[in-house]
């Protein structure tokens, strides 16, 4: 029997019902119409539920995001604590001498193997990751040759695929 995904948003999960949990999706929208925001409803509903994930930030600051979802009234420091998300912080570097105050850190996202070597290590630490979200891709394009973004992107959706991760 297989097993999919929900994204706790109601009429949504009825709609896309069939999507198997190791699926992909991206979500492409002008700036401001809510992709952050479906994001962070879905995280939230996955560690709700008693999922792992993590967060792939390269367009905001761990701590921005922590006050985003407390807002929305999740706690992301508890499941932290828990050892059921993590943030991969592709982002922090641009402020020269602020330390990263997470476990995973790329200090130079245009070397796109570094971050699918973050991603690759938390996915391992945390065993049996269910979500990853990556926000945003535009971040990445900015930083790096949009083909190189393009086969990146590829590339970690076939390994989330197989690590049975929705992303």
């Amino acid at each position: 029997m297989a097993s999919y995904f929900k994204f706790g948003i109601p009429g949504l999960d009825d709609v896309v019902a069939s999507l198997p949990k190791n699926s992909s999706i991206l979500i492409i929208g002008d700036p401001g119409v809510g992709k952050t925001f479906f994001a962070s409803q879905t995280l939230a509903y996955a560690l709700r539920a008693g999922g792992k994930a993590l967060w792939a930030l390269t367009d905001m600051a761990p701590s921005d995001l922590k006050d985003h979802m407390e807002r929305l009234g999740c706690d992301l420091s508890s499941f932290e604590d828990e050892g059921r998300f993590n943030f991969i912080d592709c982002y922090s570097y641009r402020a020269e001498g602020l330390l990263p105050k997470v476990k995973f850190f790329v200090d130079d996202p245009t070397a796109l193997f570094s971050i699918s070597v973050a991603i690759d290590q938390a996915v391992s630490e945390m065993s049996g990751v269910d979500l990853l979200v990556f926000d945003s891709l535009s971040g990445l394009i900015f930083e790096a040759e949009p083909q190189s973004v393009l086969r990146f992107v590829r590339n970690e959706v076939t390994r989330c695929r197989a690590k049975g991760v929705f992303s």
